[in-house]
């Protein structure tokens, strides 16, 4: 999991994200937090390194060139829904990240003929129609 500082490595992130779609064989998600200060640290030098997440939303964006947007990130417990579905389609227990809505954001991109489909929060109705066994 990368710490993101801002001049250091975020203009890294597409790159990241990138890697990780072009090797899903290995890589089942990626996870990125912001650098985080604690204890003593100047005031000038926290605003040169600070990154917040909505720092890491606007390059998420840039980078992908729009392919994946600020509006395809949601807060954390909002796909734990997605992850119980998974959980019951898998028959195996899938990780479920549930924290303040304010502490990250996370989403599912599928990647198909090297394009990224995101939004898979907000499908309405996919095609096939999903069926969950019960």
């Amino acid at each position: 999991m990368p710490t993101l500082i801002r001049g250091v490595n975020d203009d890294q992130i597409g790159d990241i994200i990138r890697f990780a779609s072009h090797n899903l064989d290995v890589v089942k998600g990626v996870n990125m937090q912001p650098v985080s200060f604690a204890g003593r640290i100047n005031q000038e030098d926290r605003e040169k390194w600070r990154f917040t997440i909505p720092d890491a939303f606007k390059c998420i964006e840039e980078q992908t060139d729009g392919e994946i947007t600020r509006d395809d990130l949601y807060p954390v417990p909002c796909v734990v829904p997605i992850s119980n579905f998974a959980e019951v389609k898998k028959g195996m227990p899938q990780v479920k990240f549930t924290m303040h809505p304010h502490c990250g954001a996370e989403t599912y991109i599928y990647v198909e003929n090297g394009k990224y489909i995101p939004h898979v929060c907000s499908v309405k109705q996919p095609s096939p129609p999903l069926t969950v066994p019960v």
